[in-house]
C-alpha cells in the first residue's frame, strides 16, 4: 500500500496535495464512513475495476454500495482505463423538481477546471414543464452563469439510463453530473435492475453530487 502511494504521489507531483494510505480490518463502507468522519472528506473516488461501456457507470456492486451508503459525501466514479482529456462537455441530467441552491456548487467548480460547456438534460417535453419546475429552470441558468449552458429535452422513450448512455455518446460528453436527493429519479435510476444490453457507449467519469438541502 505504502508503495502504490508512493507511486501516485510521484507521478502526479502538486504541492497543493498530499497522499496518505489508511489501513482498517473493518467492511469497505464502515471504513469509508469512519475516514469521511475523521478526515473531514468532501469527495470519494473510485474506480470501476473491468467496466466495459457506460453501463457501469450506473452498477458495479461496491461502487453503488457506497453512493447508496454513504451520508453527505461526494462521488467521483472514474471508468477502467480512462484516460483523462480537458472537460469539454459535461452532461447534467435534472428534472427541475427542486431547488438548487449550493448544492450545484460543485458542478461550477469543475466546470471551471477547463473551458466547459454544461449540457442540461430533461428526460422529457418541454412544454409539460409547471411553474416550479419553469422557476428552478431560469434559477440553475441564473447559478451556472457565467459559464456556457445549453438545454436539451429528450422524450421519454426508453429507460431514463439508456437515454442518458445515448446522450453521453451523442453529444461527446466527458463527465456525466448528477445531484442525488431522497427519491428523486437519480436515486431510483441507481437502484433499477441491471439491463443486459445498453450498447458500447464509451464509459465517461461520473460525478454524483449528495443534495445538502435534506
Amino acid at each position: 500500500m505504502t508503495t502504490y502511494k508512493d507511486q501516485i504521489a510521484q507521478s502526479h507531483k502538486n504541492a497543493q496535495h498530499i497522499f496518505r494510505t489508511v489501513h482498517t480490518d473493518t467492511s469497505l463502507l464502515n471504513g469509508i464512513e469512519a475516514s469521511i468522519k475523521h478526515h473531514n472528506i468532501d469527495l470519494i473516488v473510485m474506480g470501476t475495476k473491468g467496466a466495459t461501456g457506460a453501463k457501469e457507470l450506473f452498477f458495479g456492486s461496491n461502487t453503488i454500495k457506497v453512493v447508496k451508503n454513504t451520508k453527505r459525501c461526494d462521488v467521483l466514479i472514474i471508468p477502467d482505463n480512462y484516460q483523462f482529456e480537458p472537460l469539454q462537455q459535461i452532461a447534467f441530467p435534472t428534472d427541475f423538481t427542486r431547488s438548487f441552491d449550493n448544492d450545484i456548487a460543485p458542478l461550477k467548480k469543475t466546470s471551471a477546471l477547463d473551458d466547459t460547456t454544461i449540457q442540461i438534460l430533461h428526460i422529457g417535453n418541454e412544454q409539460s414543464l409547471h411553474i416550479e419546475q419553469l422557476n428552478n429552470l431560469n434559477s440553475l441558468k441564473q447559478l451556472l452563469h457565467p459559464i456556457e449552458t445549453a438545454i436539451n429535452y429528450v422524450e421519454a422513450t426508453a429507460k431514463k439510463r439508456m437515454l442518458i448512455s445515448s446522450f453521453i455518446e451523442d453529444f461527446n460528453i466527458d463527465m456525466l453530473v448528477m445531484i442525488v436527493y431522497k427519491h428523486n429519479f437519480i436515486e431510483n435510476l441507481i437502484n433499477e435492475p441491471v439491463v443486459s444490453k445498453l450498447g458500447n457507449q464509451t464509459a465517461v467519469p461520473f460525478y454524483i453530487i449528495k443534495s445538502k438541502n435534506e
